[in-house]
């Protein structure tokens, strides 16, 4: 199972309509390596270039950043909590969008 900067990568991909690590980099205005790390898990997406994600893709920062806090935590308990929150914050957006 892909985690979330991997899976946060391949929305925006999909929105920008190119899958490579180099098209990423430059959507990112970032160095392809670090896209590279990402996708294999070397390193972890960090808030700066979630919110960069989230605003590519038109959505709300805090779910992405929700969800990324969710991935790193080393603790069970803390991602539990983290997860919850995602949950709660994409209920609050379904809600805005249907109103």
């Amino acid at each position: 199972m892909k985690n979330a900067t991997n899976r946060l990568l391949d929305r925006v991909a999909a929105k920008i309509g190119k899958t490579s690590d180099y098209a990423l980099a430059k959507a990112f205005d970032a160095p392809q390596q670090r896209i590279s790390n990402y996708r294999h898990e070397r390193t972890q997406m960090d808030d700066a270039v979630a919110v960069q994600a989230a605003n590519l893709l038109g959505e709300d920062p805090a779910l992405i950043l929700a969800e990324l806090h969710a991935d790193r935590c080393k603790s069970m308990e803390a991602r539990k909590h983290w997860y919850r929150i995602a949950k709660m914050l994409k209920a609050e957006a379904g809600q805005r969008a249907a109103a």
